[in-house]
């Protein structure tokens, strides 16, 4: 389960998580337009940074590594699709 990675305990209700998916999405949406961070990167890259990032600002106990073992999973699993 990706998603499980930003959950503490599984607990976070459906507003909760859309508004943190929202502000991944912002400071994504701010790397690449504003300060032009894709430069030399993989969007994959600024996504992975943009998770870490929240999920460090909301206090959840979540190591860089484990976002990555997760985005392999995904990865591996699409390509197999």
């Amino acid at each position: 389960n990706t998603s499980s990675i930003i959950k503490p305990n599984s607990q976070l209700n459906n507003e909760y998580e859309k508004i943190l998916f929202r502000k991944i999405w912002l400071i994504f949406e701010h790397s690449i337009c504003e300060l032009n961070l894709n430069k030399n990167r993989h969007l994959d890259q600024l996504i992975m940074c943009s998770i870490y990032l929240i999920c460090r600002l909301n206090m959840f106990p979540v190591q860089f590594k484990d976002i990555i073992r997760v985005y392999k999973l995904t990865v591996s699993k699409n390509e197999k699709n």
